[in-house]
């Protein structure tokens, strides 16, 4: 009878499910059957559709504000995908292991300046060792549009982690515009048993303001991402948060503020499951800070928030 009781509550659950559009997916690990530079590009592909879906369907209901909140929290993954695709050239070099990239192809940029080079193509310029670490220098030099890039790429093995990181400095001059011209340092990892990325992304190599950034690629063709955003005032850390979820032209994006508590990973999957992701919590709810979740469905986007606690 206790039996017959445990697979009648499962089967409402299943059904009150359905019938609310969400199917009870599993967040499970995917192993990757592709290197660092073909997994992201295909995970960029990805998203940029399904933003390009949402920001296409962003009609509607939705009160300005909220709309607003979406759209920034967007902008925020358009433009880490420009930031990341702008070195993933340099491991496409180190895939093939040839001196010279083909024309890398630019139709995964949002920024215009980015889709607007024509000749995109990665040099790699010298080698040296230093303390047992190898030290690669790379440029894309396009000099009928004025743009060079110039990289330095050192590449060293975790030992708590047992895996290689990825320290990039990246120098983008731009002689059309003073504007377009920006340095940023990257911290890279990437595991391709787990699909898992984490970025960190730095003005300067001593700068406290940082962008933190790890993406999932998981079973059902999921992909999860957080942002954490951390910028100093006073001294003082101050984070905010945006996480995405998405599963072809469905999915979620929330947005937070945290002040100066850091959001915490997602790596391992540690209390991150479907049914919580990217929405609203109790602690969201109790909290005296702005927290937006966005639930995409077909083209229509189901708003949840809380504004100071209200």
């Amino acid at each position: 009878m206790k039996k017959l009781a445990s697979f009648l509550c499962l089967a409402l659950a299943c059904i009150f499910l359905t019938a609310c559009g969400e199917t009870p997916y599993n967040f499970t690990l995917k192993a990757s059957d592709t290197e660092i530079y073909e997994t992201f590009m295909g995970l960029s592909t990805k998203q940029n559709s399904f933003i390009s879906n949402v920001e296409d369907n962003l009609q509607g209901s939705m009160a300005t504000a909220d709309k607003n909140v979406l759209t920034n929290s967007l902008d925020d993954f358009k433009e880490l995908n420009d930031l990341i695709l702008l070195v993933m050239p340099i491991f496409d070099l180190g895939e093939s292991s040839s001196e010279t990239s083909a024309v890398y192809s630019t139709s995964n940029f949002n920024n215009t300046t980015y889709r607007n080079i024509e000749i995109f193509q990665v040099e790699r310029i010298a080698v040296s060792m230093q303390a047992e670490e190898s030290v690669l220098n790379y440029r894309m030099d396009w000099s009928a549009g004025g743009i060079v890039i110039d990289y330095t790429l050192k590449v060293a093995f975790n030992d708590s982690l047992n895996q290689n990181e990825y320290t990039i400095n990246m120098s983008f001059q731009d002689s059309n515009t003073a504007v377009n011209s920006f340095t940023k340092t990257y911290l890279i990892r990437y595991e391709k048993a787990s699909s898992y990325f984490y970025f960190e992304l730095k003005d300067t190599p001593t700068s406290l303001n940082a962008l933190e950034a790890e993406y999932y690629i998981l079973s059902d063709d999921y992909y999860i991402a957080r942002i954490r955003e951390c910028t100093y005032v006073n001294s003082v850390p101050n984070y905010t948060g945006t996480d995405i979820m998405f599963n072809n032209y469905n999915g979620r994006v929330k947005y937070g503020e945290y002040s100066t508590q850091k959001p915490a990973s997602i790596k391992g999957l540690t209390d991150i499951t479907y049914t919580s992701f990217a929405l609203l919590s109790d602690s969201d709810r109790a909290s005296t800070l702005s927290r937006y979740s966005f639930e995409i469905t077909d083209g229509r986007v189901k708003v949840n928030k809380v504004t100071r606690g209200n």
